[in-house]
């Protein structure tokens, strides 16, 4: 009697938990739902095989292509003037020990040590050349791998058990782990990896050929010190480091510790960073980011 009261008692239960049970919107269904779908799904896919019966060649041949499209559309790297290298060696000198920078301000007394160069300058302007490095660090890498890959399809070099990798990747489309590790967070596939990563790279140049953030504080530069209406935040390899950033700015300009300052945010009634016209006079405006199944 009470195995058929339990049974009863299972059987009038949903099969699936209502997200509002663990406090979520509903959409959390849909997200869960749709993780499980594609962690069944990418074992079954990756052992289809890559070609069938004497069509290999034809297989080779597509990777190609692709490999060829992903070089062209990351053909521009970011380009930094000798001003903004200077800036970048001095901040990453400056991320070295305190007793390096200390023994070098021993040994020469009377020159300013990096870190007293580096505290004048705009944290922006640290921030947006560390950027640049960080993009074309990536770019490179991917570039050499695409490259070698393609030797090893055409027989000039060996095709080891990572281009092999490499190789699968491109045939279902996937970002290689490899570069999931030395880049930003991002689930798209690879096309639109690598669309979206020379979106972020034409953004960051855009920045720096402007100028908009770049200079010594107090100081007249060539680079200007107008910033930008809006910041693609979404768009930026280290984002933390740009918040960073604007609590530094306002600390400088208002003369208070750092530690203190607290970042608050409004939204704002404009649907596009494209459609502002000016920026706010204290912070930043921001935009590209998404938020799934919220409202306010």
């Amino acid at each position: 009697m009470k195995d058929f009261c339990f049974r009863r008692f299972a059987e009038v239960l949903d099969v699936m938990e209502n997200p509002n049970i663990f406090g979520l919107h509903e959409n959390g269904a849909i997200a869960s739902l749709q993780r499980e779908s594609q962690d069944l799904l990418e074992p079954l896919v990756s052992m289809q095989p890559t070609a069938a019966g004497g069509s290999s060649g034809t297989t080779d041949e597509l990777v190609i292509s692709v490999v060829d499209t992903l070089l062209s559309q990351l053909k521009s790297r970011i380009v930094l003037d000798e001003d903004s290298l200077s800036h970048l060696v001095s901040a990453k000198l400056c991320s070295r020990s305190t007793s390096t920078q200390v023994a070098k301000a021993i040994v020469h007394p009377l020159r300013p040590s990096k870190r007293d160069v580096v505290e004048k300058v705009h944290p922006f302007t640290t921030f947006i050349l560390l950027e640049a490095h960080r993009f074309n660090a990536l770019r490179t890498t991917v570039l050499e791998h695409l490259q070698e890959l393609k030797r090893a399809i055409r027989g000039e070099v060996l095709m080891s058990e990572f281009l092999e990798s490499l190789y699968n990747n491109v045939v279902f489309s996937r970002v290689p782990p490899v570069w999931v590790s030395a880049s930003y967070p991002t689930l798209k596939p690879l096309g639109a990896w690598v669309s979206d990563l020379k979106l972020r790279m034409e953004f960051i140049s855009s920045w720096l050929s402007r100028g908009h953030g770049l200079g010594n504080e107090g100081a007249s530069s060539s680079l200007g010190m107008e910033p930008l209406q809006s910041y693609w935040l979404g768009g930026l390899f280290f984002p933390q480091g740009f918040l960073t950033a604007v609590l530094q700015a306002h600390s400088r300009a208002h003369d208070l510790p750092v530690d203190s300052l607290t970042l608050k945010t409004t939204v704002m009634k404009i649907e596009s960073g494209a459609n502002v016209r000016k920026g706010p006079e204290e912070g930043v405006y921001v935009h590209g980011l998404f938020l799934d199944g919220g409202r306010w």
